[in-house]
């Protein structure tokens, strides 16, 4: 099988990291996973980081690029309370989890 050497010059093209916190590729990863698992349409999500980005402040070139993540991180909140996937309360309680696992972080 042939590799096609555009995902390559792409690669080589990245200077910087992606995510600049793990938080940030943890969010996308469960986006595309609950997406994957038919939780819901890509439509459907563009829809609510639409929403999410449209409501936000602009956010300027050279600002912090976590800003988008945390757009990112509402949009998914609103949409899996929206279907249903996670209630209120079960989402508080996975928050507080992974802030206790970011302030003791294991070596």
């Amino acid at each position: 099988m042939k590799q096609d050497d555009s995902s390559q010059v792409l690669l080589e093209e990245v200077d910087e990291p992606v995510f600049a916190e793990p938080w940030e590729a943890h969010a996308f990863a469960l986006a595309v996973k609950l997406h994957e698992q038919g939780n819901f349409s890509w439509t459907e999500w563009s829809e609510y980081l639409s929403k999410e980005i449209s409501g936000s402040a602009p956010v300027s070139a050279g600002e912090n690029p976590s800003d988008y993540y945390q757009l990112w991180y509402q949009a998914l909140e609103q949409l899996v309370l929206s279907k249903g996937i996670i209630n209120s309360e079960e989402l508080v309680d996975r928050q507080h989890a992974l802030k206790s696992e970011s302030d003791h972080p294991e070596h």
